[in-house]
C-alpha cells in the first residue's frame, strides 16, 4: 500500500504488514500462542498515533482482537475491515467498515479494493486533490 501513496515533498509512509513475517509469527506462535502473533509484534513496532488496521473476515479472529487491544491502549487509531456482522472486531475499533456479506471470498476481495481506495486516498489527498477530501468518499 505504502508504495503507491508516495509524494514527492511529502515524508515517506511507514508502512508495515504484520503477516509478512512468517519467522517472527511462528515463533511467537511456538513459544506463547498464536493469539499473541500481532500483538507482539505491535510492541516492537508500533508508536503512538499510528494507524492499525485491523483485517478479520469474521470480526472474531483472536490474533486480530489482542493486537487492536494494543494498539488503542498504547494510543493508536484503530480501524477494522471486517465482514459476518462484525463480531468482536467492531466493538472495539475507532472506526469499522463491515462488508455486509457471510461469503468469505466477498469479504476479503472487499478487502483488498479497501486497500487500494485508502492508498489512493492517501496520495491524492497529498497531492491536494480537492475532489478527494469531498464529505461523500
Amino acid at each position: 500500500m505504502a508504495k503507491g501513496a508516495q509524494v514527492k515533498g511529502f515524508p515517506k509512509l511507514r508502512v508495515i504488514s504484520l503477516t509478512n513475517n512468517i519467522s517472527a509469527i511462528t515463533a511467537w506462535a511456538n513459544d506463547d500462542s498464536y493469539e499473541v502473533v500481532f500483538e507482539k509484534q505491535l510492541e516492537i513496532m508500533m508508536r503512538r498515533d499510528d494507524l492499525v488496521i485491523g483485517i478479520s473476515a469474521s470480526g472474531n479472529s483472536p490474533n486480530v482482537l489482542a493486537a487492536i487491544k494494543y494498539a488503542k491502549k498504547n494510543g493508536a487509531t484503530t480501524i477494522g475491515f471486517i465482514g459476518f456482522g462484525g463480531g468482536k472486531l467492531k466493538e472495539l475499533v475507532d472506526i469499522d467498515i463491515t462488508v455486509s456479506s457471510r461469503n468469505y471470498g466477498v469479504v476479503e476481495d472487499f478487502h483488498l479494493i479497501l486497500n487500494h481506495i485508502l492508498s489512493q486516498f492517501i496520495k491524492k489527498h497529498r497531492e491536494g486533490d480537492e475532489r478527494w477530501n469531498q464529505p461523500s468518499l
